[in-house]
């Protein structure tokens, strides 16, 4: 026969927190611990108190949601791991792993390749290995140091500007070179400008300020020299005035003749004698060749009077050769005019007048051994000087005295 239970009327309500009155009869929920009735307990605030008399057992159990109010171990920040604690970890699709953390109780992260994914605004405030902060004017050593690229854009053609305050990339070509401007005082910037050849153009707004300025070593590539007398350029073919400034040519003495300077196509100074004189090398056909047969012959006349003339005949030239004159010296106590000639036979030939003051030796010498030439015959073809005493009626008397030096080719 079934059970049957007795029907149980509730009478109500009454409501959630409130004691039930006298003449209330709400309904106590119990349960049997096996031995006993025991109803269950609520708090203040309705919710059953549960004791948990055992652990769950191992394996899959489903409890539902569950609010877990105090874990088995806590710990100080920065402190020991007590005996119990809970790790927090995650999975790699796999495998479980539990979280890390640094010293300073950071989460460590390993940024993966980019899957475009914004993870928004990150300070960054350090990069270790990459960015190297160097106090002011410290050591920069190299292959130690490091150091941070820096770019720029290229831009050939209309640089966009900025505004004040503003940060800007720096403008490069397209070959990577910075584009540089110099700026000037007032703040406005120039660019320079320079040749194909590299040559920076330069533009001289002012002369040098009177007074002694150094402006260090200067390459003069063209002169321009004025032409006035103070001036060290001259006009060709202008006239000589006293007093005009010039550059001052200045020779070397040279009584040996030698090298004067240690290569060909050197350079060279010009040579002069003791005198003075510049020395001359005729190349061709002068006295500098070698001659073939060389003659010198002296001549001499006692007490010629004043105003009378006297002619010093010099050596047959031989026959069947040519005799060229190279130089004639002339020697007198007197004032004295000499006229040199040349005689073939009876025909007489002017070749130069010369004049000399009394006891100074004249040395004429030939333009070019060539110009004075005279065929020898053996018989009476030589060279002659015809003396004159330019002393006046009444004068001295003197001896004259030549010397006459020509090749026989």
């Amino acid at each position: 026969m079934a059970d049957v239970l007795p029907a149980i009327m509730v009478r109500g309500p009454v409501a959630d927190g409130v004691a039930p009155a006298a003449t209330d009869m709400p309904v106590m929920v119990a349960g049997f611990d096996g031995t006993n009735v025991q109803h269950i307990t609520v708090d203040a605030s309705g919710n059953i108190q549960v004791d948990i008399v055992a652990e769950i057992p191992a394996g899959t159990q489903n409890i539902g949601d569950v609010d877990v109010l105090t874990l088995p171990g806590t710990a100080a920040e920065g402190g020991a791991l007590p005996a119990v604690f809970v790790v927090v970890a995650g999975d790699d699709g796999v495998d479980t792993h539990p979280l890390q953390l640094d010293a300073s109780g950071f989460l460590k992260a390993i940024l993966q390749a980019n899957t475009g994914v914004d993870i928004g605004d990150v300070d960054v405030l350090s990069l270790p290995n990459l960015l190297e902060t160097l106090v002011d004017d410290a050591v920069f050593t190299p292959a130690t140091s490091r150091v941070f690229p820096m770019g720029a854009e290229a831009d050939e053609t209309t640089p966009d500007s900025v505004d004040e305050g503003d940060i800007g990339a720096l403008r490069m070509s397209l070959r990577r070179e910075l584009y540089t401007q110099i700026r000037d005082a007032a703040g406005g910037e120039r660019g320079a400008n320079v040749d194909v050849s590299n040559n920076l153009t330069v533009v001289v707004n002012a002369a040098l300020p009177a007074g002694t300025n150094n402006i260090g070593d200067v390459d003069v590539l063209s002169v321009v020299p004025g032409t006035a007398a103070t001036n060290l350029g001259k006009a060709e073919d202008a006239a000589h005035s006293t007093g005009d400034v010039g550059v001052l040519l200045l020779g070397v003495r040279n009584d040996v003749p030698t090298a004067l300077t240690s290569t060909d196509l050197d350079y060279s100074p010009v040579a002069v004698d003791s005198m003075g004189h510049v020395q001359v090398d005729v190349l061709t056909g002068g006295g500098a060749d070698a001659p073939t047969s060389a003659v010198v012959d002296d001549q001499t006349s006692a007490s010629l009077a004043p105003g009378a003339s006297i002619d010093l005949e010099f050596a047959l030239i031989t026959n069947a050769t040519t005799g060229k004159l190279q130089k004639v010296d002339l020697y007198a106590t007197v004032p004295y005019k000499a006229i040199i000639k040349s005689r073939d036979n009876v025909t007489l030939v002017t070749l130069a007048v010369v004049g000399g003051r009394a006891g100074e030796t004249v040395q004429y010498e030939v333009p070019h051994r060539d110009y004075f030439s005279l065929a020898g015959d053996g018989v009476d073809n030589n060279f002659r000087v015809t003396f004159t005493n330019l002393e006046p009626t009444g004068g001295k008397s003197a001896d004259v005295y030549g010397t006459a030096y020509w090749d026989e080719q």
